[in-house]
């Protein structure tokens, strides 16, 4: 009752602490573990799609975390399968340049843009990228849906 007090009165984020806190009380009277767990999951990563900004800052740290793995694995060019990051480069420290196109190629797996400029090398590359493509597509999808609540109450 008390959440819908606050939305009558266009109090939206105090009714938005009130729907994540019935949502908890909701996962705890959850009999299956499975959906306890998937309660649990939407709860880590948006609050019950309340938080957008967690949203945003899990895909960002998803972008880096890819950019450093797919640097490890290597990435090649599409044309003519010229390393650019990875392992078929000198063995000395990162450069500038691998790590813009390490970061810029995790970018674009995640948002599922796919310029074909750049691929994975074969193998585990292959499987992280589409690791990376997966997750980039659901946490887009979250994303929206956060800012579809948040901002499309008034």
């Amino acid at each position: 009752q008390i959440k819908l007090c606050y939305q009558h009165s266009g109090r939206y984020d105090e009714a938005g602490q009130f729907f994540v806190r019935e949502m908890d009380c909701q996962r705890a009277q959850l009999k299956s573990p499975f959906a306890r767990g998937v309660y649990g999951l939407l709860y880590l990563l948006s609050d019950y799609f309340e938080n957008w900004m967690r949203v945003a800052v899990i895909g960002l740290i998803v972008i880096v975390i890819g950019a450093l793995f797919q640097g490890l694995c290597g990435i090649r060019t599409s044309p003519k399968g010229e390393f650019v990051v990875g392992p078929g480069i000198g063995s000395g420290p990162p450069t500038w340049a691998s790590v813009r196109d390490a970061v810029y190629f995790s970018v674009v797996t995640f948002t599922t843009t796919g310029y074909g400029d750049y691929v994975p090398n074969r193998g585990v590359g292959q499987v992280l990228a589409s690791i990376e493509a997966l997750t980039g597509v659901l946490l887009m999808a979250l994303l929206f849906v956060c800012l579809a609540r948040r901002y499309g109450r008034a």
